[in-house]
């Protein structure tokens, strides 16, 4: 069993259909068990779903902003795999709540014997169900086992759920320090398309501010995004782009590398300190 978990919210129009599109496909699942993440006070339920009322902090406690009110990743982690032990699930999920799951993901995690999943979403058109084609950008659902995370946990920062940045940080510390399997080549899960209804974060100065802090992992992410995408461009096959993640994903900065980013991280708190006491 994998213990899988979402955040449910209270999204209005096509954004309620497509996280009750999600929640059904979880629901149609082999071999989970599912909890729905909520915060310790105003819990939204879920038909089919275990409510977990664990999450303590959240975007507005971390930032001192306002704005919406979001889980912290690194929390969202902690409690499912504290959960996963407890119920003698070796391995926890998490996912957006607009992602399809097959059975195919679930499958493929339980008969192997890796210590993560990263699975990259297939796009399709939600009036003709036309395939739109791999998102290499970014990973849309995560399979980690609940020990390796337990024990390893210190790696990851508190980054804010819905924001960017933290899937690819996440997940290259993963593919750099665990025996992880990143999928992009099999559409595993899939994501109806929708126009992305960009506004200006609260949040963005500290999701900044972290990904300073993580700036050697985001720039191997890069540097892989790259690399594949001109693999993917001319048909290159499975095993070259295997090879590939092996050798980008590897954690083995230089000593100017470590002095650069030591640098980095100090103009990186100095800036966010500087910012927040003059907003304050």
């Amino acid at each position: 069993m994998i213990l899988l978990g979402v955040n449910v919210y209270a999204p209005k129009g096509d954004a309620a259909r497509r996280q009750e599109n999600c929640l059904r496909s979880l629901r149609e699942l082999k071999n989970v068990c599912l909890v729905n993440l909520q915060f310790k006070t105003g819990a939204i339920e879920a038909e089919g779903f275990e409510t977990l009322c664990e999450l303590e902090s959240d975007s507005l406690k971390v930032t001192g902003k306002k704005g919406a009110q979001k889980p912290i990743i690194s929390e969202v982690f902690d409690v499912l795999a504290n959960q996963a032990r407890e119920r003698g699930c070796s391995y926890f999920g998490y996912l957006n709540s607009d992602i399809l799951v097959s059975n195919g993901a679930i499958d493929y995690a339980i008969d192997r014997r890796s210590q993560a999943y990263l699975f990259s979403r297939m796009d399709f058109d939600g009036e003709t169900d036309q395939r739109l084609g791999m998102l290499l950008a970014g990973i849309d659902f995560f399979i980690v086992e609940a020990r390796w995370w337990i024990d390893n946990n210190w790696r990851f920062r508190p980054y804010i759920a819905g924001e960017p940045v933290w899937d690819n940080v996440y997940a290259a510390i993963l593919l750099c320090h665990a025996n992880a399997i990143l999928l992009n080549r099999d559409p595993y899960i899939l994501h109806e398309h929708h126009t992305q209804a960009w506004v200006k974060s609260p949040f963005a100065q500290y999701t900044r501010f972290l990904s300073a802090l993580d700036a050697y992992y985001f720039s191997l992410w890069v540097k892989y995004f790259e690399q594949v995408s001109e693999l993917r461009s001319r048909n290159a096959g499975e095993q070259e782009e295997v090879e590939l993640q092996r050798e980008v994903f590897k954690w083995s900065p230089s000593r100017s590398e470590r002095v650069i980013q030591a640098c980095r991280n100090l103009k990186a708190r100095v800036r966010y300190l500087a910012l927040s006491a003059v907003e304050h």
